[in-house]
This record gives structure tokens, sequence and C-alpha cells, in this order.
């Protein structure tokens, strides 16, 4: 995926800390969630980073054409986990290995 360059020097060295988010199948709820992160006081001191575990519906559309309209930024990492390993727990866990640093707000890791 491409790089939105322009968006992303414009957090550059803003960003103090991020909220990791491990989703799956949250097309109906992405948006109201995002939305209320972006409203949320100190919000340009972060980013947030999503790992769509194994989605099979539109969530990581609804995310890509809603990302540029916040005023945080947005990544999004897209991962199909075997059965074995595909809850909450092991997402978090894959999300928070330090060789997971977003590049880029589009996804690439």
């Amino acid at each position: 995926m491409g790089s939105d360059s322009g968006r992303e020097n414009q957090y550059a060295g803003k960003c103090t800390s991020g909220k990791q988010m491990n989703t799956k199948d949250e097309a109906e709820h992405i948006a109201k969630c995002l939305y209320a992160l972006s409203q949320q006081s100190g919000h340009s001191q972060y980013q947030v980073l999503l790992l769509l575990n194994n989605c099979t519906d539109d969530t990581a559309a609804i995310v890509r054409e809603l990302a540029p309209s916040l005023p945080i930024p947005v990544s999004q990492l897209q991962v199909t986990l075997p059965q074995e390993h595909a809850t909450a727990g092991f997402a978090r866990a894959w999300l928070s290995r330090p060789r997971h640093v977003v590049s880029n707000r589009e996804g690439s890791y």
C-alpha cells in the first residue's frame, strides 16, 4: 500500500505514544470507535495502530476511507493468523513485539 507522506509529515515528531487495537470483523463499530478516539483530549499526542486479525468483512476498507479525515494518524496491519493463533491475546502479544514498527500510515511494517 502507498504512503500518504504529506499527512505522515504533519505528525512527524508529535506522537509520543500509541494506542494498539486488535480487531476482527468490526465493520459495524470501527468508524464510531476511531471517531471517539480522535475526539479525546490530548489526541494529538498519540497514533492508533490497528491489527486486523483474520477480518472477513469491510473493516479495512472503512479504516482506509476514514483515516485521512481524522485528526490522528491511523495505521493498520492486516494479518491472517493460523486458527490456533487467531486470538486477541496472541494478536496483542504479536503486535507488541519490537519488530512491528509503523513506517507509514498505510500499513508497511
